[in-house]
């Protein structure tokens, strides 16, 4: 085994996420003596068969399993995990975000959790945080946007051949050979989760099932904690109604009904980018939100983004702007640009001037973004941006220093309008 070696283990379905997530990696500063790998497996059946034949291809000592769509913005982090792994031997498995007690009915984003996986207010601003003295709680389990291990302890996929519960699971795998899962205490995120508000839960009251049968036996709540610990944890509901459980399964059984709707929408989408019609376009956009709302589809991401997407359109439309779906065709296309905005609007918001964001203002400028989009993804019900005057702000500053003053006055303008009703 490579003691001295990093392996990054990223599961990906998405090339531009999958790029985006490995321009993080590569501004890590690494520890003397180390290396980083990166593997890159596409197309998985399942993520436990995806991070097993890595597991199986690598020999370094320390596994970074994480999303494509995890960006680990605090350069120390390398650092801070070797401290971690420092304490103790026992120590095999860290995660950002988890739990000390997992609710019976297993579902671990509706208990108490504590960490991190996004900024708060300002958390932006200071971004490189060398943590003291490699302070962590012990957790039953953490979430799978990124998991780090020292060990390696096979993923079961045996029995999750899918995408859910196979982070849970494994921390309990890692419990069962007598080692310790770990959650670090953070001033400040190390790393953000761009897409952790959205689950699939077609299939996820399956997985639930197959998870509480393996593990009944096992311990879902650590014997003690800290009150320092408990101080952490975010409050939450934590009593799951049998009427909630019922609906999951409802979801699962209902899953090819969905799916058939969904498709549907999106055709009659697709026809109106074809040719063009705006209106039929934003007319099809409302008859997605009816049906969402008879509950004939489950709403996602990606319908969430084109909805925006019609909202800022009609906006557009009355400003007499370039328009952002102006030359669009299809629904991917639509959905493509607007993650690359949101990727490069990230950059900005982290930028430390080391070029990092030279390519988001080029993309912004070239495509003729408008202020109108960019204030609907930063001010989104789900934006996860933290410092979203300051994005405004430098792309205004950018506009004037390239003599653009009509792209200037947009962007400021936005900036007044949210500095006074949103600060």
């Amino acid at each position: 085994m490579d003691e001295k070696t990093f392996c990054f283990i990223i599961c990906t379905n998405n090339d531009i996420l999958a790029q985006e997530c490995q321009r993080y990696i590569e501004r890590l500063w690494i520890p003397e003596g180390f290396n980083i790998d990166i593997l890159t497996i596409r197309e998985a059946d399942s993520l436990a068969s995806a991070y097993n034949a890595a597991m199986d291809e690598s020999n370094a000592k320390y596994k970074v399993y994480l999303h494509q769509d995890l960006f680990i913005v605090n350069r120390w982090f390398l650092f801070n995990v070797l401290d971690i792994f420092a304490l103790s031997d026992d120590i095999s498995l860290i995660g950002l975000a988890g739990t000390f007690r997992l609710p019976e009915n297993g579902i671990m984003w509706r208990g108490r959790r504590f960490g991190k996986h996004e900024p708060d207010k300002n958390d932006c601003e200071i971004l490189n945080e060398r943590l003291q003295n490699g302070k962590c709680f012990d957790a039953v389990a953490v979430d799978g946007a990124i998991i780090v291990t020292s060990k390696d302890i096979r993923w079961r996929e045996d029995i999750f051949d899918g995408f859910d519960f196979y982070d849970v699971s494994e921390c309990f795998e890692h419990r069962r050979a007598g080692f310790k899962v770990v959650i670090p205490s953070q001033n400040y995120p190390w790393c953000i989760h761009d897409d952790g508000f959205w689950m699939n839960l077609y299939n996820y009251d399956k997985y639930r099932k197959i998870f509480l049968k393996e593990y009944e036996n096992d311990k879902f709540e650590l014997d003690c904690y800290s009150e320092e610990f408990n101080n952490l944890c975010k409050d939450r509901d934590e009593t799951v109604s049998s009427e909630y459980i019922k609906t999951l399964g409802f979801i699962g059984d209902k899953k090819e009904y969905y799916i058939s709707n969904e498709k549907e929408i999106i055709n009659k989408i697709n026809e109106a980018l074809i040719k063009g019609d705006y209106q039929e376009f934003m007319d099809s956009c409302v008859y997605l939100c009816k049906r969402i709302t008879d509950d004939e589809i489950i709403l996602s991401g990606n319908l969430q983004k084109i909805i925006y997407i019609a909202r800022v359109t009609q906006k557009e439309i009355d400003m007499g702007v370039d328009l952002f779906i102006s030359g669009i065709s299809c629904s991917n296309q639509l959905l493509e640009k607007y993650m690359i905005l949101e990727l490069f609007l990230r950059r900005i918001e982290f930028s430390q001037d080391d070029a990092f964001d030279k390519d988001a203002y080029s993309f912004i400028d070239d495509n003729c973004i408008s202020a109108y989009m960019v204030s609907t993804v930063l001010y989104s019900e789900h934006s996860k941006y933290s410092n979203k005057i300051k994005i405004l702000k430098k792309i205004g500053d950018y506009f004037i220093n390239i003599s653009k003053n009509d792209m200037a006055v947009q962007y400021l303008a936005q900036v007044k309008l949210h500095d006074v009703y949103y600060k």
